[in-house]
């Protein structure tokens, strides 16, 4: 089957971040620029929100990147785009079967997955706890990372929350970061 056909969020999330990169290193990315600096740390509040939604985090990705680049205090921005993803989070842990769950559990029988499943560590439900928490950081989509998180377990809300917030936080500092020395 074709794998475009076969998951096609995932194709898109893909284009998406190409895209993204093609228009953040334009010319055009200069009123963006500006627009972020202009709203401070609501920007990164903004950001923090896209960042968790699998369609919008190449946009939150490169809104990170330029917020490093600008005159405020780049640990604020970063604890307080943590605090923006960490309630977009909330909101996809509340309804983990919605977004990519399908084509996450498609992806799960394919025969490489279930090859890693086959390890003994990976049906540890702490190491697929590492695994989502890592996809939290990351720039993916943070629906497949709630969703492992979820799965793997009965965390609670309360106790989803900061695991959400120390991850995000960390991703998004690194990006940040990166923004200040690109």
């Amino acid at each position: 089957m074709n794998i475009v056909k076969k998951y096609p969020k995932f194709t898109l999330l893909i284009i998406l971040f190409i895209l993204a990169y093609v228009f953040f290193s334009s010319e055009y990315s200069k009123s963006i620029h500006d627009f972020i600096i202009s709203i401070g740390y609501w920007g990164s509040f903004i950001s923090g929100v896209l960042y968790t939604y699998g369609f919008s985090t190449p946009i939150a990705t490169g809104f990170f990147i330029l917020i490093g680049d600008n005159g405020i205090d780049l640990i604020i921005a970063g604890l307080i785009g943590g605090v923006g993803a960490m309630i977009g989070d909330l909101i996809i842990f509340k309804f983990t079967r919605v977004g990519f769950s399908d084509e996450i559990k498609r992806l799960a029988k394919e025969k490489f997955f279930r090859a890693i499943r086959k390890i003994r560590l990976i049906n540890n439900k702490w190491a697929i706890v590492a695994i989502g928490a890592i996809v939290i950081a990351s720039p993916l989509p943070d629906e497949i990372g709630v969703f492992l998180i979820s799965a793997a377990t009965n965390l609670p809300e309360k106790g989803f929350m900061p695991l959400s917030y120390l991850f995000n936080t960390l991703g998004i500092m690194f990006l940040i970061f990166l923004g200040k020395a690109y």
